[in-house]
């Protein structure tokens, strides 16, 4: 093994022991060693304190110090050391004797502090020196000792542990390394409770949670035992299948991995698990003559002392000596060997090998003595079965005859007695069940004829029920538990009728009882007599009392783990008889078996009761046995093991929640009470923060209440709400003790929140509203389970309105609890403290101002407690109530800016994509009816001249929202991480953008707008990384916005017939959407002046480069070539006309086409200006007005032409393009005059062509342009390119057999000449980078 570490323990046991003194004063002392040592002066005050003022040998050295001999410093460190030694050797010893007095001692002389972290620290350091046994005793103490001190160090201590990363049974070796397990079962409950919680702590991927730590902690060290302990035979020990078998369904009713058991038990099997100075004396007593001590019995403390270890052996040796005497004389034989004598007489003179010879015979009798009686224990059971067969017809005969006088009758009961017990103990269950059962049947308390009770079927009872009275015999009953029960249920009946006093159906009988008809009453009538009678009888014949009766139950505080749970059981079997016949002694073995069926034996599964059979609804049902066994829990819940405890539990939990749905309201009553009852008492005990103790307990409130909303009956609601009044009672009484309980509590409240019954949410609303008003600090470790509670009442339908908004203020004092730092404060305080006892040990924090004030990663991990909340609020702000989804957005909205500033990029990024953009998806899915334009250009609908519908989600409710996505955004500033955000938005944004919905459209590109305009605004300024994702984001999304069908209706038809294109025209036209292809229009529309305004913005902040310019002029280019394509194709346009696609006019998109021009050229021209980009604006800008001018001259000369009829089935292109043109040729025409002499020379080759074409327009106004640009610019270009000015200026257009000049083609130099040509290209296609606006 590695050095400091025993055979098979884990990476972390205590440290070796020191090497010097001086390691040993550090290791030991670490509290002391901390400290400054004492100057002199106090060193002298010290002694003062402990010795006279007389001189002493410090007092010598003092003198000689001045002469010039060794300084007293070294000396006085020295005796102080010295001292120190001496006083921890002696806090030790005194800690060995009595652990109290010696940690007093050691902290009165300042050694350690009496704070458990210091203790703790203590017991940990001096592990090596410490009797392991009285270490485990102080840490075991129970929290009423010293004020819960030991508690609290034990805590601590456990803390100091580090299991991190350890597999299960290496980290239990390495705890149990440093003491010695107590004996009690309470104490070890208590240590491997706080050892399963430290590890889950540390090691949270290995379970669930700490309650299955918690068992599978208590399973090894059974299996320790069963494995190692020498008392055991070994085909007899635990099997690896076995273990298995033994921890199945512990894993929140799953099994653990078979290979995970597999291990442990296979290292368990290996290395048994022992303390190193038990190995050690283990070794040194296997080479005693005596035999050796197992390494089970050492460490549980069997032989850790001499002393103790023989008077424990001269125990057992006088114990088999009286068993084995006791079955000697019963066989009839003496009890011990004729010849020799048991005993020495005192005085008398005897030689040492006479004295040798007699001990030697003394040892063989004994050896003898135990053989014998081992023999005849191991024929008992082999006997028994042959004798009791015959014994029972024997006793039967006897009981069923009569004879003269009792003595044949006592002899019999006796007899039964006796057989009854032997059986039990014995372990013969058939034996047991048909003695137990033939003495029930002489009672004849079972039958329900009018036979007679005579003094013999009383004394019977008073046999049956006597049996319990013997503790083995009780602890072994088992199954055979349920007739005493029945019989005992039965005669507390009988004796309530003697005494004339009213029984269970004179408070439980309801309506059930008023239905019966006239013969069964008289029969239920008849039968109440008779019962009278008869316990009028048995009362006269038996001394039987109410104590007696109440005996058998307050003794199951006797029975073992093993015992107990059969007694509940079967208690459970016969109160479920009672609830459903009113009867008792109707319970027979089917509801035993299918409770024992649902899960492996003793655990029944509290959330199935599906295989229990359901209880029925009896005119007189008797709560008895469910009263019995609130009592039997109530006595057994403080002295069980909660190991133990939880089994009990799941048995009476499953009971207790069929109850609860019984058909009779006032008997579900009973059975909820009796649950608040237990749970009163079982919240007091403490629960550390990974364990589900308290959530098990409560479980069965859940299962009632659902079990009472789904059932027909019309009086469940009584049941529901006091569910709800027993809980809000347990919250007034046990706020602070409750830990996982909450949710059980919380879950129940949920459901509340969907009832029917509106008392009943308006109940469980009053008491939430309570726990956030007044125990919020309290449920912060259950702060999701909190908010997804209050988030159900919110979101609640048939509640009232006052209460969903009520639920959003309580939201909101959630959310500021959250930021102001209190939930975070009561997390981490119970994360240190683990729990009640060890919270009171720790100093407090201070409360955190804001979650911003921790570090990064504790405030994003705080994202798992901020989420549900956040979510919550979003889902609502779907609600189909204006006011609730107002109220939503106006409180989430709060909370984002007010109390979650200090979320990181990424968690905003998630708020965005998981938070605030789901909510626009009800805008999608509104079904409310919105106005629509007739064509794109039309203006928005005025909302007043349409019916306002205040339950449409898009007019109430969207533009609050888009409008908060915006302040958000630009709430969060410029830093590197807002491109990611901005790039999240604008994919949300052009989402509602291209929706078929037009009011949306309109909405989002409004806020579109604003998100636009506020990075311009964002502080810090945005990086060039921003400015990119709104540039290309928006290029895309101007693309994006143009109607699919008809975009690839373009691409389809063009190389086709004109037969074929008419044909697909009319059936686009007949299956296109009005309304969804016309708000993709007005979307594509409203998109274009977006573009301009941010081109000029990014240039304003000089974030523009020429990649981004080309990506949005490029989509401008596109938005015009998809709408001149449009206007061009009048086969489609008459098609869509017939269909009235925008009315009774026909459809066009000059608009679009003029808009898309007109937003490249103000946006090239304003830039042109700037000298940073003059360089990039110029040639795409003079490209630019080319198309222009050139596409107006083309229109211009249509404007006159013949328009095709009718029944041509296309329109001519729009008559309306020239006038819509004008302004845009103009604007062309004052670029191209303020062009320098050298430019306008170098671009004469086109610009002459066009502006001779347009000198002839229609328009004066631009006739009048054109002829001031030959006017002024023409003469200075002429003379710039070396030609006479005086040169005239043919303005007329060029001959015929002249080149026109085509926007298909691109310039290109000829081979003759060197004057530039256009040439032939597809229509799109750019050539140069600065060719993007060409005429097709």
């Amino acid at each position: 093994p590695a050095p400091g570490r025993g055979p098979g323990r884990g990476p972390g046991p205590p440290a070796a022991p020191p090497a010097d003194d001086d390691a040993e004063l550090t290791a030991a002392v670490p509290a002391a060693a901390a400290r400054k040592p004492p100057s002199s002066g106090e060193l002298s005050r010290e002694r003062s304190d402990d010795q006279a003022a007389a001189p002493g040998p410090d007092n010598h050295a003092a003198a000689p110090a001045a002469a010039g001999v060794p300084r007293a410093g070294s000396v006085e460190s020295f005796d102080l050391k010295q001292r120190i030694q001496e006083d921890l050797r002696e806090g030790i010893l005194q800690f060995n004797l009595n652990p109290k007095n010696g940690i007093a001692s050691l902290a009165r002389k300042g050694h350690i502090e009496m704070t458990p972290e210091s203790v703790a620290s203590f017991l940990r350091a001096n592990a090596n020196r410490l009797d392991k046994t009285k270490v485990g005793e102080y840490l075991g103490r129970e929290k009423e000792y010293q004020g819960g001190f030991c508690v609290k160090v034990l805590h601590s201590y456990v803390d100091q542990l580090d299991f991190t990363g350890l597999e299960f049974d290496v980290a239990i070796r390495h705890f149990l390394s440093g003491f010695r397990l107590p004996g009690e079962a309470q104490k070890i409950d208590r240590m491997m409770e706080k050892f399963a919680e430290r590890y889950c702590k540390l090691n949270k991927s290995v379970f669930p949670s700490a309650d299955v730590a918690f068992v599978l902690a208590f399973s090894v060290i059974m299996l320790q035992t069963d494995l190692h302990n020498p008392a055991i035979k070994e085909e007899r020990r635990m099997t690896k299948e076995a273990f298995r078998r033994n921890n199945r369904g512990i894993c929140e009713g799953k099994d653990l991995d078979d290979a995970f058991l597999d291990a442990i038990f296979d290292r368990i099997k290996a290395t048994p698990i022992s303390l190193e100075e038990d190995d050690q004396q283990r070794r040194n007593l296997e080479k005693q003559a005596n035999g050796g001590a197992s390494a089970t019995s050492v460490f549980l403390g069997i032989g850790a002392n001499p002393l103790r270890r023989k008077a424990e052996a001269f125990h057992r040796e006088r114990e088999d000596m009286v068993r084995s005497s006791v079955t000697l004389l019963r066989q009839g034989r003496p009890a011990f060997t004729p010849g020799f004598s048991s005993t020495t007489t005192t005085g008398s003179p005897s030689s040492s090998s006479g004295g040798r010879r007699q001990q030697l015979v003394e040892a063989d009798g004994r050896q003898r003595q135990l053989a014998t009686a081992s023999a005849a224990a191991a024929a008992a059971p082999k006997m028994f079965e042959v004798a009791w067969g015959p014994a029972l017809s024997a006793f039967s005969h006897a009981l069923e005859r009569l004879f003269a006088g009792p003595n044949p009758t006592a002899l019999a009961l006796q007899g039964l007695e006796i057989s009854a017990c032997v059986a039990a103990v014995l372990g013969l269950e058939v034996a047991r069940e048909s003695v137990v059962n033939a003495l029930a049947s002489f009672t004849t308390l079972h039958n329900h004829t009018t036979k007679q009770i005579l003094p013999r079927h009383a004394a019977c009872t008073e046999t049956l029920l006597g049996l319990p009275k013997q503790d083995d015999c009780a602890d072994a009953l088992g199954s055979s538990w349920l007739p005493v029960l029945q019989i005992a249920s039965r005669v507390a009946h009988f004796r309530l009728l003697a005494q004339g006093l009213q029984t269970d159906d004179a408070f439980f009988a309801g309506l059930e009882k008023e239905s019966h008809d006239e013969a069964a009453a008289k029969h239920m009538a008849a039968a109440r007599q008779r019962d009278v009678e008869s316990a009028k009888t048995l009362a006269s014949l038996t001394k039987l009392t109410d104590s007696d009766v109440d005996n058998i139950y307050a003794r199951s505080t006797r029975l073992s783990a093993a015992g107990v749970e059969s007694f509940v059981t079967q208690l459970c079997a016969v109160s479920a008889a009672e609830l459903s016949t009113g009867d008792p002694l109707d319970a027979g073995g089917g509801y035993v078996h299918q409770l024992n069926h649902a899960t492996p034996p003793g655990v029944v599964a509290e959330d199935d009761l599906s295989t229990l059979p359901p209880l029925g609804s009896p005119p007189c049902p008797r709560v008895y046995s469910l009263q019995r066994l609130v009592d039997v829990a109530d006595a057994n819940v403080a002295s069980r093991p909660r190991l133990a405890w939880d089994r009990i539990w799941r048995v009476l939990a499953a009971h207790f929640a069929r109850a609860g749905g019984h058909a009779n309201a006032d008997v579900a009553k009973y059975a909820v009470d009796s649950l608040r009852q237990l749970s009163l008492k079982f919240l007091c005990k403490d629960e550390l923060r990974e364990f589900s103790f308290q959530r098990s307990f409560l479980r069965p409130f859940e299962r009632v209440f659902a079990t009472a909303q789904k059932s027909d009956h019309p009086n469940r609601a009584p049941v529901r709400e006091y569910v709800i009044e027993c809980l809000d009672a347990l919250v007034l009484s046990r706020a602070s003790s409750i830990r996982s309980g909450w949710r059980s509590i919380f879950a129940v409240y949920a459901a509340a929140a969907h009832d029917d019954e509106p008392t009943v949410a308006e109940l469980a609303y009053a008491s939430l509203d309570r726990i956030v008003g007044q125990y919020l600090d309290l449920v912060a470790l259950d702060f999701v389970e909190l908010v997804n509670c209050v988030v159900a009442f919110a979101a609640a339908p048939r509640a009232r309105p006052q209460i969903a908004l009520s639920a959003l203020k309580r939201l909101d004092e959630c959310s500021a609890a959250l930021a102001d730092g209190r939930v975070s404060t009561a997390i981490r305080d119970n994360d240190r403290a683990n729990g009640k006892e060890a919270s009171l040990a720790v100093a407090e924090t201070p409360a955190l101002e804001a979650v911003g004030g921790l570090p990064d990663d504790d405030r994003d991990a705080r994202l798992e407690l901020w989420w549900p909340l956040l979510l919550g609020l979003a889902q609502r702000v779907a609600d189909p109530r204006v006011a609730v989804r107002n109220g939503a957005l106006a409180t989430l909205r709060r909370t984002l800016e007010r109390d979650c500033d200090s979320f990181s990029a990424e968690t905003w990024r998630l708020v965005f994509r998981g938070v605030l953009f789901p909510s626009l998806e009800s805008a999608w899915t509104d079904d409310a009816p919105q106005p629509s334009s007739t064509r794109p250009t039309d203006a928005a609908p005025d909302p007043a001249s349409a019916p306002r519908d205040d339950s449409s989600w898009l007019t109430s409710t969207a533009p609050a929202l888009l409008e908060t996505c915006v302040s958000l955004y630009a709430s969060r500033g410029g830093g590197k991480e807002s491109a990611a955000l901005l790039s999240e938005l604008l994919g949300a944004l052009g989402d509602c953008i291209c929706q078929d919905v037009e009011a949306l459209s309109r909405l989002a590109v409004d806020a579109l707008g604003a998100t636009l305009d506020a990075v311009g605004r964002l502080e810090p300024a945005a990086p060039r990384e921003t400015w990119d994702v709104a540039v290309h984001g928006l290029a895309a999304l101007v693309r994006r916005a143009l109607p699919v069908e008809l975009r690839e209706y373009a691409l389809e038809t063009r190389d086709l017939p004109e037969d074929r294109r008419v044909a697909m025209a009319r059936r686009l036209a007949q299956r296109l959407p009005r309304a969804p292809t016309v708000a993709r229009l007005v979307a594509s529309l409203r998109l274009l002046p977006l573009a301009s305004r941010l081109l000029l913005a990014a240039a304003e902040h000089e974030s523009l480069d020429e990649r981004a310019a080309d990506a949005v002029l490029l989509a401008l280019a596109e938005s015009r070539s998809f709408a001149r394509a449009f206007d061009d194709d009048g086969v489609l346009r008459f098609a869509l006309w017939e269909t009235k696609l925008m009315g009774d006019r026909p459809p066009e998109l000059v608009a679009q086409r003029v808009g898309a021009a007109d937003a490249a050229l103000s946006s090239l021209s304003a830039l042109r200006s700037k000298p940073r980009y003059r360089v990039l604006a110029e040639p795409r800008l003079l490209e630019l007005c080319r198309d222009v001018l050139h596409e107006y001259a083309e229109s211009d000369k249509t404007v006159d032409e013949p328009r095709p009829a009718a029944e041509s089935r296309r329109l001519a292109p729009p008559a309306e393009l020239a006038a819509a043109s004008t302004p845009l040729a103009l604007d062309a025409l004052e670029v191209v005059r303020a062009l320098d002499s050298d430019t306008f020379a170098r671009h004469c080759s086109w610009l002459v062509p066009v502006l001779s074409e347009l000198i002839v327009c229609q328009s004066v106004e631009l006739r009048s342009a054109v002829a001031a640009v030959f006017a002024t610019r023409l003469p200075t270009a002429l003379a710039a390119r070396g030609e006479p000015t005086t040169r005239t200026v043919d303005a007329q257009p060029p001959p015929q057999d002249a080149p026109a000049a085509d926007s298909h083609q691109t310039p290109e130099k000829t081979a003759a000449t060197d004057e530039i040509r256009p040439t032939p290209r597809h229509p799109g296609a750019v050539v140069k980078p600065y060719r993007l606006f060409e005429s097709q």
